[in-house]
């Protein structure tokens, strides 16, 4: 037998199989692809996060006469990350961010009362979620006190509960203190 003729008949009975180098490089572009869709991802959320901020910042709430307070979730001054962070998440202030020089801020103290900031709640939109048994912020309703109010509300309710209020007053002597209570945000 020749050389030549041996060579191709051993060609022909070697299995044939990827080399390391070749599943390398397949692993590698695989690991690229899902890299992309996550960066991507979170590009998308980071992008959906910052078109809601523009929004509230651009917003013509703050030229409206006579704005006693103002409430949304979007802008950093609105929570103290730091204070979400030690406290996992519970919410101790949500702060007016009207462009005033007298603000009204929403807080709470007792720890089991807090209510949850959920960061990435609706398309990487942040929400406050009140559950329907003890969650509640309070602030000075004294603002409030004999004034005509008109309040624009986004919520969603998951209560089915009869006595779930969204401002009331927790004293029958006095409007000088209201609650803000809200409905649980189903995730």
């Amino acid at each position: 037998m020749t050389k030549s003729f041996l060579g191709s008949v051993i060609k022909k009975y070697i299995k044939k199989a990827f080399s390391l180098v070749e599943l390398s490089i397949v692993i590698m572009v695989i690991v690229i692809i899902v890299l992309g869709v996550i960066s991507g991802s979170i590009l998308y959320d980071k992008f959906q996060l910052k078109v809601a901020q523009n929004q509230t910042t651009s917003s013509p709430v703050n030229s409206i006469k006579d704005l006693e307070l103002w409430i949304e979730t979007t802008l950093e001054k609105s929570v103290e990350q730091s204070d979400l962070e030690e406290n996992d998440n519970k919410l101790s202030n949500w702060y007016d961010i009207k462009e005033r020089t007298k603000k009204i801020n929403l807080t709470q103290t007792v720890e089991e009362s807090k209510p949850l900031f959920v960061s990435d709640a609706l398309d990487s939109i942040p929400m406050i979620s009140f559950d329907v048994n003890d969650d509640y912020l309070e602030f000075s309703g004294s603002a409030l006190n004999n004034t005509a109010d008109t309040i624009f509300v986004v919520e969603k309710r998951s209560s089915s509960k009869n006595n779930n209020y969204f401002i009331g007053d927790y004293s029958a002597e006095t409007t000088s203190n209201c609650c803000s209570w809200f409905w649980n945000f189903n995730l």
